[in-house]
This record gives C-alpha cells, sequence and structure tokens, in this order.
C-alpha cells in the first residue's frame, strides 16, 4: 500500500511541476463542468495548489470522444486515418481520491470515479498501415452499425450515469428517448452564457448535446453539429423539427452536417461564424490536432471561446502505441502531450489557455504494461479568441464585480479553477482575464474597474493555497 501511494504522490507531484511549466494562465473564474473522460485506476494523495489552482470536487465523471486527422509519416496512420470527427465510442473506469500539488493553471482535486471514451476515423495510409478510409470505415462500422445502445459497448467506459449541472436536467428530459439512447455518456460539457448565440458542436454524435444547446441558445440562436457518421448524423436529423415543436419553436434552430472537423471549410462554414464552439474528447484521436485548433480558431467571432474536455498524457506516447486498437478505444494512444497542447493552442492564436478542471486519468490495469509508465489526465479547457492576450499573467491593478445575472450561476461564477466570482463582490483580475471578461459574452454580466490602467504591478499575484 505504501509503495502505491509512493507512486501515486510521484504522479501528482509531476502533474503539479507539469501544470506549472506550462505556464497555463491563472483562470479566474468559470463553469465547472467535469472533464469529460476517465479510466481505471486507483490513487491516493494530498497536497496544496497554488496560482491557477481551485478546490474541484467530483463524485462521477463520463464521456466519449470523437475527432477527425490528416497525413502520416514514419510508419504512423496517417492524420486522417486515425479518425475525422466521429460520434463516440470506448474508455475505461476507475476510482481515486486525490488532492494533488499543483500550481499555476491547476487545481485541487476529489476523485471519487471517473470513467471515460473516445473513438476516430480518417484517411491515407503509409508503410504497410491501413489506409485513412479503412480505418475511417472501421470506424463508421462500429459505431454506426455494430454499437447500437450503451449496451452494445465491450466496456463500461461510456458511462451509464448522466451527470449534468442542475440546471441541465429538465432540459435533458426533453430530449428524444431515441437519441438519447444513441448517446454513448459524456457529461455535459458547455460553458454558461449561451442565450442567442451560436454554437458549433465537433463531433455532435446522435444530436444529444446539440439538442440541449438549442434550449440553452433559444428559438433566436444557432447550433450546429458536425460528425462523421452516416447512421448518427441521420438520426439527429430525423429529429431536427420534432425537438423544435417539443420546444415550441416555430421552426428548428439546429442543423447537422456530416464531416470532418479538421475540414469545416468544406462544409461551407464560414469564418467568424459562431460565439462558441465545444466538444467532448474530440481532439484526442485527430492525428491533425493542429488543425482541429486551426478551424475552430477560424469560424470563431472575435470574443468567442472553444470550450472542450480530452485526455492529455503527461508525456509523449511512444509511436510504437499509436494504432494500437484497444489503446485508441480507450481514449489513450490518441493523447496529445500536455506541454504540445499548449504550445499547438498558442501557436494557432489562443494565446492563454484555460484549465477549468483537470484530474488524473486512470488506466485500467490490464493496459499498464504497453503503456510503459506514461500517465495521463483528464482536462476540461476554455481558449478565447481575444486579441492583445500577454503569454503570461500579469497585474495592472484592474478589478471586476460579477452582477450575478447570469440565470445558471446566479450567486457564484466560475471562469476558470482559478477565478471563482462571487456575486456582488470586486474581484482583482489579472489583465487577461480582464480582457476575456470585457471582449466575450461575459461582458454584460460584469462591471469593470481600471479600463484604462497602463501602471504594471508585475506578476499577478498568486492565489493563497486551498486546502481540505
Amino acid at each position: 500500500m505504501e509503495a502505491i501511494n509512493g507512486e501515486e504522490r510521484d504522479m501528482e507531484r509531476r502533474l503539479s511541476k507539469l501544470l506549472e511549466e506550462s505556464v497555463v494562465s491563472k483562470p479566474e473564474s468559470g463553469e465547472i463542468n467535469s472533464s469529460c473522460c476517465g479510466g481505471k485506476g486507483k490513487s491516493k494523495g494530498q497536497g496544496q495548489p497554488e496560482q491557477g489552482t481551485g478546490e474541484v470536487d467530483i463524485v462521477k465523471t463520463k464521456a466519449s470522444c470523437c475527432s477527425g486527422p490528416k497525413g502520416a509519416t514514419n510508419g504512423r496512420k496517417s492524420a486522417e486515418s486515425a479518425g475525422e470527427n466521429i460520434s463516440s465510442c470506448g474508455g475505461g473506469k476507475g476510482k481515486s481520491q486525490a488532492q494533488g500539488q499543483s500550481e499555476q493553471g491547476t487545481g485541487e482535486v476529489d476523485i471519487v470515479k471517473t470513467k471515460a471514451s473516445c473513438c476516430g476515423g480518417s484517411k491515407g495510409a503509409t508503410n504497410g498501415r491501413k489506409s485513412a478510409d479503412e480505418v475511417r470505415e472501421d470506424v463508421k462500422e462500429y459505431y454506426g452499425r455494430i454499437i447500437q445502445t450503451k449496451e452494445d459497448l465491450q466496456t463500461s467506459a461510456c458511462c451509464t450515469e448522466e451527470k449534468f449541472p442542475s440546471y441541465v436536467k429538465p432540459l435533458a428530459g426533453m430530449v428524444a428517448d431515441e437519441v438519447a439512447s444513441k448517446f454513448f455518456g459524456c457529461d455535459f460539457c458547455v460553458p454558461n452564457v449561451l442565450e442567442n448565440t451560436s454554437v458549433l458542436d465537433l463531433g455532435s454524435g446522435s444530436g444529444f448535446d446539440c439538442f440541449i444547446i438549442s434550449q440553452l441558445v433559444g428559438e433566436t440562436g444557432r447550433v450546429v453539429g458536425v460528425d462523421m457518421t452516416d447512421s448518427q448524423v441521420e438520426l439527429a436529423n430525423k429529429y431536427t423539427q420534432w425537438h423544435a415543436d417539443r420546444f415550441g419553436f416555430e421552426k428548428s434552430n439546429v442543423t447537422f452536417h456530416k464531416g470532418y472537423i479538421e475540414k469545416l471549410d468544406e462544409l461551407g462554414l464560414d469564418d467568424a461564424s459562431f460565439d462558441v464552439v465545444v466538444s467532448n474528447c474530440v481532439l484526442n484521436l485527430s492525428p491533425d490536432k493542429e488543425a482541429v485548433l486551426t478551424e475552430a480558431y477560424r469560424v470563431l467571432r472575435t470574443g468567442g471561446e472553444m470550450y472542450f474536455s480530452d485526455v492529455y498524457a503527461l508525456r509523449r506516447v511512444p509511436d510504437n502505441l499509436k494504432d494500437d486498437p484497444v489503446l485508441r478505444g480507450e481514449c489513450i494512444s490518441g493523447a496529445l502531450y500536455w506541454n504540445d497542447f499548449i504550445t499547438l493552442a498558442r501557436k494557432v492564436g489562443f494565446t492563454d489557455p484555460r484549465v477549468v478542471q483537470s484530474e488524473p486519468y486512470f488506466v485500467d490495469d490490464s493496459l499498464m504494461d504497453k503503456l510503459d509508465g506514461t500517465e495521463f489526465v483528464s482536462t476540461t479547457f476554455r481558449l478565447f479568441k481575444v486579441s492583445n492576450l500577454e503569454a503570461t499573467i500579469e497585474d495592472y491593478g484592474q478589478a471586476v464585480k460579477y452582477k450575478g445575472s447570469i440565470f445558471s450561476a446566479p450567486a457564484q461564477l466560475v471562469f476558470d479553477r482559478d477565478n471563482i466570482f462571487e456575486a456582488g463582490a470586486v474581484v482583482p483580475v489579472s489583465r487577461n482575464t480582464f480582457r476575456m471578461l470585457r471582449a466575450s459574452r461575459f461582458r454584460s454580466h460584469f462591471d469593470f474597474y481600471g479600463c484604462c490602467s497602463k501602471k504594471h504591478f508585475g506578476p499577478f499575484p498568486r492565489s493563497q493555497p486551498i486546502t481540505i
């Protein structure tokens, strides 16, 4: 037992160090939705998070994933052969209770159970590997024909219990039973403040999330789902008007496209046409993750955000594991190394990635030998398309006051894991957070102080350690 606890403490220290080194900018409040992917394992530990931290209690999390890709080299599947935007998939389950010491962009985490799942498809192959089209067809076959309900899954990865915010539960109950039955077990990974917005869902599957979001954006809002699996898209389209009638809308505000998330331009999705992009474990299986992020950035309006969950590795996954079908189905072999993700996000224009929530992703014991000690985390990020953000978190003496006007967060708004805004309280914030709030759809819900401040006070102060 002491040896096991020692290993887990080592993992927590490595995660804390990695999060600190990646300088995920000091988040400042957000809607804590559980990150969408989990796995199997056990862990116990304790620590005190510092800057960029927030205490997170999780009972159960679930997930499913999808994505798309492009190009191949060095004997690996082409980007597209790893799967472009699929509906949902397999994963693992786990138990853990952990309180990890972490700093900027990190948080103290209590986990009881986590679960997860993922999937992908693709195009083009080299050096004897399956072609992109062959892999894509395998994925379509599995998730389009073989898997009909959650009970058909060969693992418990796709979760059987939904975990939604309280305000979402009645909305989920409005979704057609057939659509819900094809929802393979994701948490609801969607931010607040969606009224009258345009939302794009990457890897929309049966449309379950889209039909919930449809109610949140309202009749004057717009929801677009993209998925590569014919049967899933057909099912979603079958129920568009049905849901419009059920919601009391004159016509549907939801549209579904069959296509690949790396190629949104081929679907006629214009530049700067969405306020929010969401997804659950979609990025994980795309070999061309840069293309996914680039397309998301392109279609977002200035001030818009990409809000999504995925699995990340704490070191680069070895090439020989990339095409392992079991590891791929468990959201493992396609996981992006944490620092590589931060680098990619900044490269495409998302200068200051914010961590909403992050927790250990525990892998089934039967797979551990293959992984040679590689460890994973499941994380929800929010990425804002806002100009003039800095790569570091700086203090210009600015502050904001949350008005308590968001219906789903009347007393407290969690913007990200380091910034939790109590209604009516004036709170100091970094320049980046100030600019994110002021440039985004959150603007009308805050009062701003020090808009024109030019005096620099140095790095934004660290949060006080949070203990349990």
